[in-house]
């Protein structure tokens, strides 16, 4: 994170018309500190371009769990499935890496790299072990900073990792285009993602799976419901109540009016999410 501050600090003191290569300071300006001139300054710089810096400097507070992909939307290779299953998957595949397991993601075997795809092929048609063609997997504790964690990805020349609890149990799953998107935003194709995701009515109100991060729906509809508990809707509803609820309830969280939907195998599939007042 380092050359990010000092991009930002040069960038922030250019503005303000101080001279970086005379500000004896620059050099100590740390992300408290940054992050109030950009407060108090901020008017200076282009939307865009503030909201990217505070993005920046906010991957300090913000940790692997706030923004990793859960466990259960995981996109791999199970070997026990057909062939052409993964063939599928390989071809579909939005990044350039893919975990492989056997059965269930708790039973890692590697990550394949897309350009290693055809021997991986090849060597399941010819039930060989696939593990020399696959890369080692990384695993993440849910509780790095995002900070540490891009600054790791770039040391170990890797964009993707699992991401495992204080107990070792996998959590889900990160890349380096997670952490970029924090950055600079959602846009094109996970934009258009977003859009089908949060469904906003006439009414103001949104449509939301329950698996949503509340995070993303912040972001999306520029809402502030609380991000330090569970990570999506589905788990704060859950923690509201202590349990699963039915079909059609209704709770108030601080200025919001959630209401369930429809309820699928003990999970929260879809909600309806109003702002008091809006």
């Amino acid at each position: 994170l380092t050359w990010l501050t000092s991009i930002i600090s040069s960038r922030i003191l250019n503005l303000l018309q101080v001279d970086p290569k005379e500000s004896v300071s620059n050099d100590n300006l740390n992300t408290d500190e940054l992050r109030t001139l950009l407060k108090e300054h901020g008017d200076l710089i282009p939307g865009k371009s503030r909201e990217m810096l505070s993005s920046i400097l906010g991957m300090e507070e913000l940790t692997v769990e706030d923004i990793m992909i859960p466990h259960a939307e995981i996109i791999g290779i199970d070997i026990t499935k057909s062939i052409k299953n993964a063939q599928k998957i390989i071809a579909s595949s939005y990044y350039s890496r893919l975990p492989v397991f056997k059965g269930s993601i708790e039973h890692i075997i590697g990550m394949l790299h897309l350009k290693d795809s055809h021997q991986f092929i090849e060597a399941l048609e010819n039930e060989v072990d696939v593990k020399n063609i696959l890369l080692e997997t990384i695993f993440i504790s849910q509780s790095t900073t995002l900070s540490n964690q891009l600054h790791q990805f770039q040391k170990q020349d890797m964009n993707l990792g699992l991401v495992v609890d204080e107990y070792g149990e996998i959590q889900g799953l990160l890349t380096m285009e997670d952490i970029f998107n924090e950055i600079v935003g959602k846009f094109g194709a996970a934009r258009a993602d977003l859009e089908k995701e949060f469904i906003q009515k006439n009414d103001g109100s949104i449509i939301a799976d329950g698996n949503s991060k509340i995070r993303d729906l912040n972001n999306y509809i520029g809402w502030d419901l609380k991000e330090d508990g569970s990570k999506t809707i589905n788990g704060t509803i859950i923690d509201h109540l202590g349990q699963i609820p039915q079909e059609n309830i209704c709770i108030e969280l601080e200025g919001y009016r959630i209401e369930t939907l429809n309820i699928e195998d003990n999970f929260i599939s879809k909600v309806k999410i109003n702002k008091k007042g809006s």
